[in-house]
């Protein structure tokens, strides 16, 4: 099962179904404790509190309707694969309750997904986060999603350069 290797004994051989269960036995060891995000107030009034507790509520539908716990334990386990792993948050227009029945406008939505790190693009010398000036993510849409989602943006019967649209 498990054996030494290397010239000088320095790597560890151990066959993939043993690596999967180790890695997803300490996954479930970090992962065991739930979500649970609290409001920290500096204030006692009435108003701060009250806030805080709308706060409370709002983290913990966000962690359920999100299912952050699992993201949470899918993140931790690509991390221990890849070396790194990555959430990108965003806000989504088009998700939520409806706010004008008329425009049929809806209020938005954060979302969260996990990326794979090879869609992650950024400057891999620096030594920190903080030194980077920007992350690029690698995305693909359905181009009928996004001409359902952006219908003012379509141009039909006029040339664009060489192409006729």
């Amino acid at each position: 099962a498990l054996a030494f290797s290397g010239e000088q004994g320095e790597l560890l051989r151990l066959g993939v179904p043993q690596a999967r269960s180790l890695i997803r036995q300490s996954i479930s060891l970090v992962c065991k404790q739930r979500l649970d995000f609290k409001a920290i107030m500096k204030s006692t009034n009435y108003n701060s509190v009250a806030s805080g507790a709308i706060a409370d509520a709002l983290a913990s539908q966000l962690v359920r309707q999100q299912k952050l716990n699992k993201k949470r334990e899918l993140h931790t386990e690509r991390a221990y694969i890849f070396g790194q792993s990555f959430f990108h948050v965003s806000w989504n227009m088009n998700a939520g309750r409806i706010i004008d029945d008329i425009t049929r406008q809806k209020a938005g939505d954060v979302k969260f997904e996990l990326v794979h790190p090879m869609f992650v693009y950024y400057d891999r010398r620096a030594h920190d986060w903080d030194d980077l000036n920007a992350v690029t993510i690698a995305k693909r849409y359905n181009r009928f999603d996004l001409i359902a989602e952006h219908p003012e943006l379509i141009v039909t019967g006029k040339q664009i350069g060489r192409a006729h649209v």
